[in-house]
């Protein structure tokens, strides 16, 4: 199996299929805080789904799945 089944089926089995993904699923899928998620997205390993915010209301990110799935085989490289 190589290295890109291994991690969908590692996202599957963990956050479970859905059309996006909010910044709780990846601190589950990735282990890592809030802060830490932030971060990634600043550092543009973890790049989520342009939306259109309204005003007054906080920045909530989502991703796709193939984002997540790019993040974590990145981050799991050098294991």
């Amino acid at each position: 199996m190589d290295r890109v089944q291994i991690a969908k089926e590692i996202i599957t089995k963990t956050i479970g299929e859905k059309s996006v993904y909010s910044v709780e699923d990846a601190q589950r899928l990735l282990n890592k805080s809030r802060q830490e998620i932030y971060n990634l997205i600043y550092e543009g390993i973890l790049k989520p789904i342009e939306r259109n915010n309204k005003h007054n209301k906080p920045r909530r990110y989502t991703f796709t799945f193939i984002s997540l799935l790019d993040a974590y085989i990145k981050l799991t490289e050098g294991e």
